[in-house]
């Protein structure tokens, strides 16, 4: 779950298993994070959405 800034709120077992990080190492981080460096300084904008 993220919060309305794109900061990562809740990491359950799913996402742990999926993305390999525990919830320790990526709750408080902005989404941005799951994208290449690359991606990030391209100046493509990733959405998060809230459903």
């Amino acid at each position: 779950m993220l919060d309305v800034d794109g900061r990562v709120t809740s990491w359950n077992p799913g996402a742990q298993r999926f993305k390999g990080n525990a919830a320790s190492e990526i709750i408080g981080e902005h989404f941005s994070v799951f994208y290449t460096e690359e991606e990030r300084e391209s100046g493509v904008r990733h959405v998060a959405s809230a459903a």
